[in-house]
């Protein structure tokens, strides 16, 4: 079942939901009533079902009773039982008897799981993410429902959603290996589409896009003022020394001497607070450490290139950018190595990387004293 907007509905239901979204706060009982009863009839609006849940949620009491709690956990247990087998049997009921449960008790995480299951039988892949986003609301120190969601979110492409519940769940649950796997997972996904390393451009087009993205960072950084940044570094300082085992303070530090573009001093703080058995542990960090070291890289690299574009007949420069370029190339080589002994892996993916590294190397002349064609050859075999 394909899932539909609001704009395809009848002209009269889309008054009602206009209608509808404007009482959701001010009066969300009367919103209730009338999401519910069009959720029934077009269980494949998602729009509607979000708008449904928030006014089901504004008028859910803020901390339920002892008591309630009690009963809730009570009447869930009969839901619960062969739910597999009613969502088998009939996905769309199913979803109708999930949203149900959820009107008498919308933090009912049974109910949020039922409506993830028949949405999937029902092919509502959005709809599914959305109810399991909704589970792990209710249930959010259970790793298993992060886990999940964040298979969905990979599946739909959906990797920044991914990396932003693997890191929320990984503060929780800093020890769970499969939760880490995931997060990396996640991460090297991202890495690519956001790169867009596979597009037809060579590495020196990538590196002309980072310097401008460079420009734009000094831009908003002048308007902020580097003396207030200074300020802000001073005190993280001194809150270091105080409470040296606050991983937190490692963070600011790290994150505020980029901001001012001193990398090598955001590297050394980045280093001790990995040293830390904290975050050792903490993927969140390693992602940190990998991205400032290729900022690194590009800094030293577009320092060269200005300095050729100034002397173009400089054989001496140009020998030092083909020597140092490369480095880049060996660092993320390296890096995905590591990250694909810890993911699944299929022919995809591996030739996807392989791609990426090949035309990062494509300008390079045929001297040049790496052979790129070895290094996309062990791309390949590693699958």
């Amino acid at each position: 079942m394909k899932e539909i907007t609001p704009s395809q509905l009848d002209p009269r239901l889309q008054k009602q939901i206009e209608n509808a979204r404007k009482a959701v706060k001010q009066n969300p009982s009367y919103a209730t009533d009338i999401l519910a009863s069009i959720v029934a009839r077009n269980i494949a609006c998602l729009e509607v079902r979000q708008l449904l849940r928030q006014a089901q949620l504004a008028l859910a009491p803020a901390k339920p009773s002892a008591l309630r709690q009690l009963l809730n956990k009570v009447t869930r247990m009969p839901a619960a039982i062969g739910m597999a087998a009613k969502v088998a049997k009939n996905p769309r009921q199913a979803l109708l008897a999930a949203e149900e449960l959820l009107a008498r008790d919308v933090s009912n995480p049974v109910g949020h799981r039922m409506l993830g299951l028949a949405a999937t039988a029902l092919g509502m892949s959005a709809t599914a993410n959305f109810a399991y986003a909704g589970l792990l609301h209710v249930e959010p120190q259970d790793s298993e429902n992060a886990k999940l969601l964040m298979r969905l979110y990979l599946e739909s492409g959906q990797n920044q959603a991914a990396l932003k519940v693997g890191d929320d769940a990984c503060r929780v649950h800093p020890s769970d290996r499969e939760l880490q796997n995931l997060i990396k997972q996640a991460a090297v996904e991202q890495s690519i589409n956001k790169g867009k390393w596979e597009a037809d451009e060579s590495f020196r087009d990538k590196l002309k896009d980072e310097a401008q993205s460079q420009q734009l960072e000094q831009a908003g950084r002048a308007k902020t003022g580097e003396s207030g940044l200074r300020e802000i570094i001073a005190a993280g300082l001194k809150a270091v020394a105080a409470e040296p085992e606050n991983i937190n303070y490692y963070r600011d530090l790290v994150s505020n001497y980029r901001k001012l573009g001193e990398l090598d001093q955001a590297l050394q703080w980045l280093g001790q607070a990995r040293q830390m058995d904290s975050g050792k542990a903490d993927v969140s960090l390693e992602r940190l450490e990998v991205s400032l070291k290729r900022e690194v890289m590009a800094q030293s690299i577009q320092a060269k290139q200005q300095a050729l574009a100034d002397d173009p007949h400089s054989e001496v420069l140009q020998a030092e950018l083909e020597i140092y370029a490369p480095k880049s190339v060996v660092f993320i080589w390296n890096r995905r190595k590591i990250w694909c002994s810890a993911i699944p892996m299929n022919s995809a993916t591996v030739m996807n990387w392989a791609s990426c590294i090949s035309r990062r190397v494509r300008w390079m002349k045929p001297s040049s004293s790496c052979n790129w064609h070895s290094v996309v050859q062990r791309c390949v075999s590693m699958h």
